[in-house]
């Protein structure tokens, strides 16, 4: 058993749960899992993979994340093995870092729009190659 951070977008609450194993992750998560960007902290910050395409509107950013579409649940680093640990922040660190994105009763607002607005970030740049002399 593992002790985790779990962060649910739609009820907007940040909570310490035990997780067992992978089904645990992927229910707190709402489905399959991937590892987000590094976020600072140093944590393992797990996301529902398909939570960008899956048409979640209601999300959060911690720390130097992108905007993360729906629930997150934040572990320790990985030990020599390469498992997770038990996660060293607490409650209030994570709340302090987290941003709200969306409205949760109504979870239509784009989250997205939302966040290109408050930072001005829109992604990747493409930028024309020039040609080398």
């Amino acid at each position: 058993m593992t002790k985790a951070i779990h962060i649910d977008a739609q009820s907007r609450t940040i909570t310490v749960i035990d997780v067992h194993d992978l089904g645990d992750m992927q229910k707190a998560v709402g489905g399959p899992i991937e590892l987000a960007p590094p976020c600072g902290a140093d944590v393992n910050l797990y996301v529902n993979e398909e939570g960008s395409i899956n048409g979640t509107r209601i999300g959060f950013s911690f720390g130097r994340t992108p905007v993360i579409f729906g629930n997150g649940l934040i572990l320790g680093p990985a030990d020599k093995e390469g498992y997770d640990t038990d996660i060293t922040l607490t409650v209030d660190q994570v709340v302090r870092s987290t941003v709200w994105y969306g409205t949760p009763a109504e979870g239509t607002r784009d989250a997205g729009a939302e966040f290109t607005r408050a930072t001005g970030y829109t992604g990747h740049e493409i930028r024309p190659q020039t040609e080398k002399e």
